[in-house]
């Protein structure tokens, strides 16, 4: 129970993908808020967190400076993010209903780096609102909460309800910075997961829809 968690945010930590650390260590917390045993998955949380992060902290330096520009570009310079996200908001305005169909590239030169070629907004509801517009937006969106409405509705009935509600706001939190529904991988993974973590409820035969 503590191994395998451990390894995985070990992994997860050595991406230095920000905010998707963000998102997991914001899930763990949702977790932590509404699992029932509280005082032994804190423990086994606190053991699976701390020590992989300590580790990453020692041994992986790009990891900390990915940390320390998170808000700056490094260089006395805004994020990148925050010029794109003004780009998204401008090209969504041209169509508001149903967007602009592709988000154009973007050449980003930060102070004494290379030329970056940006191709989406790095925000997963601006990407959203300026390829398939508010509808697309809508869309989405209905299909995340659906599933939210179901874990909630079954809170009282599953560890499954539990993990799901998680997973889901992990996702609504690192959507803010990423674009990860572009990557198919993680799509068709996300709605598998989503499916079978209902299954589960469903298999309990304690599955409330209403």
């Amino acid at each position: 129970k503590i191994l395998i968690p451990g390894l995985t945010f070990f992994c997860i930590l050595n991406t230095s993908e920000r905010a998707v650390v963000l998102g997991v260590v914001i899930g763990l917390l949702v977790y932590l808020i509404l699992i029932n045993d509280k005082k032994g998955e804190i423990i086994r949380s606190a053991i699976f967190t701390i020590i992989p992060f300590a580790i990453s902290l020692f041994f992986h330096k790009y990891f900390l400076k990915r940390i320390n520009n998170t808000i700056s570009g490094g260089r006395g310079e805004k994020n990148a993010r925050f010029k794109l996200w003004k780009v998204a908001l401008a090209l969504w305005k041209k169509n508001i209903l149903f967007g602009v169909g592709k988000f154009p590239p973007y050449t980003h030169k930060p102070i004494g780096g290379a030329v970056q070629h940006l191709t989406h907004a790095h925000n997963i509801y601006l990407q959203m609102l300026v390829t398939n517009g508010l509808i697309g937006l809508l869309a989405y969106l209905n299909l995340l909460f659906s599933f939210l409405l179901i874990a909630i509705r079954n809170l009282k009935n599953k560890t499954a309800s539990v993990i799901l509600i998680s997973i889901i706001i992990s996702f609504l939190v690192e959507g803010i910075f990423e674009f990860f529904w572009g990557d198919s991988e993680v799509r068709y993974l996300i709605i598998y997961f989503f499916g079978f973590l209902v299954s589960v409820l469903v298999e309990s035969d304690k599955l409330v829809v209403e």
